[in-house]
Order: C-alpha cells, then sequence, then structure tokens
C-alpha cells in the first residue's frame, strides 16, 4: 500500500504543475474518439508476470492554447474516460486519463496546422466484480510519455478537425483484492504499457484565427 500511495501522489503533484489555467484557452472541443493497440506486462509481489496485448477506446474533453493562429508553441489538454481490455479477457477496465501535450509548430497556414511534441499522460483506472459468493477490485495509478505528431485542418473561422498519432510508454502501479470463498487476498502490482495510439477531435476556435502576428 505505501507503494501506491506514493504513486498516487507522484500523480497529484505533477498535475498541479501541468494544468495551465483555463483562461488561456483558444479552442474546445471533443474527441470523437480516442483509439490504442499495443502491449502489457504485469509483475505482481508474488512473482507471476502476465504479459498481454492491451487495447482502448474513450472519448474526452479537448482544450487547445493555439489550433489555426500563428504561432510556434501550442499546450493541449485532454480530460477523458477510457474502457481497456487485456487479451482475449472479457473484462473492461475503467479509466480516467489526463493528457499534457506540449507542441511545437512545424508547418503553417490558413488550412492546416501541423505540429509535433512531447505528452505527459496521468491516468487512473479501476476494475470491480461480484458474484454470489466472492467481491474482487483493482485500482492502479500510473503516468505514461509519448511523442505525438498531430495536424489541425481549419475549416472556416471556427471549426477544426485535429487527429493525431503517437507512442505511448506507461507505467502502472496498484493493488488486487479479492474476497470470497477461498479467503480475502490483497496484492501489489506494477505494469507497463507500450501501444499506438490515435485520437480524433473536433474543436471549435474562440478568437483563434491565422494571422500574421506570434
Amino acid at each position: 500500500m505505501q507503494k501506491l500511495t506514493r504513486y498516487a501522489l507522484t500523480v497529484v503533484v505533477i498535475s498541479l504543475f501541468l494544468i495551465p489555467q483555463s483562461s488561456q484557452a483558444t479552442g474546445l472541443g471533443l474527441y470523437l474518439p480516442s483509439w490504442g493497440n499495443g502491449s502489457s506486462t504485469i509483475n505482481f509481489d508474488s512473482g507471476y508476470e502476465w504479459e498481454q496485448d492491451i487495447d482502448h477506446i474513450g472519448i474526452g474533453f479537448v482544450l487547445d492554447t493555439r489550433v489555426a493562429r500563428r504561432g510556434v508553441f501550442n499546450y493541449r489538454l485532454h480530460l477523458g474516460f477510457e474502457s481497456a481490455q487485456y487479451g482475449e479477457l472479457d473484462n473492461k477496465y475503467s479509466r480516467f486519463a489526463l493528457d499534457n501535450t506540449f507542441g511545437f509548430g512545424i508547418v503553417q497556414s490558413s488550412v492546416v496546422r501541423l505540429w509535433f511534441g512531447p505528452q505527459i499522460r496521468l491516468v487512473y483506472q479501476s476494475y470491480s466484480e461480484s458474484g454470489s459468493t466472492y467481491d474482487a477490485s483493482i485500482n492502479a495509478f500510473g503516468i505514461g510519455l509519448a511523442p505525438v505528431l498531430g495536424f489541425n485542418f481549419n475549416l472556416g473561422n471556427v471549426v477544426s478537425i485535429c487527429p493525431e498519432i503517437g507512442f505511448r510508454f506507461m507505467f502502472l502501479g496498484g493493488t488486487q483484492e479479492y474476497d470470497g470463498y477461498y479467503g480475502y487476498a490483497d496484492e501489489i502490482f506494477d505494469s507497463t504499457e507500450r501501444y499506438v495510439f490515435v485520437n480524433l477531435a473536433l474543436i471549435f476556435r474562440i478568437g483563434d484565427v491565422f494571422d500574421d502576428f506570434f
């Protein structure tokens, strides 16, 4: 449990430094959807190691400080909910994710902005299941890093279609609890994930138009 607490505190502290003032926002919208696919390695304190494929899909809110207007730097915040599945298991894990992306413009015009930059992800993951003779739950916190390539296609002065693609490395730590017919078990685990992800955002711009000013 002490190990899990350290992970949780790390997530909270980092988030306090990374979340900007919302008043700086120039674009607001939704991710429809966010998708990822790759592999996961889970290590339990008992010594058991479990390797599985991972798939997830999600939706969420997006805020961007520079969608169409000229300039080098943009900050993109994504707050979303995801459903994750490991291997062939029917279990669906719930994820709440906060993505902080720091973009740097490569190509800029009135029609498209191409940018590239690092992303830091903070995530909370949970799962619970109950039967007639047992209760099981999993709770974990995680942090991820990813290089991201994004495109902002501007449709007039208000709307932009914004796909992005990246490759994420993520580390999670948490606890798995079981209480049932065979007794009670509480085990700490950690896992690493590596996967490609694609996001598609629809963003509505507020006073954010391409011009000659940085």
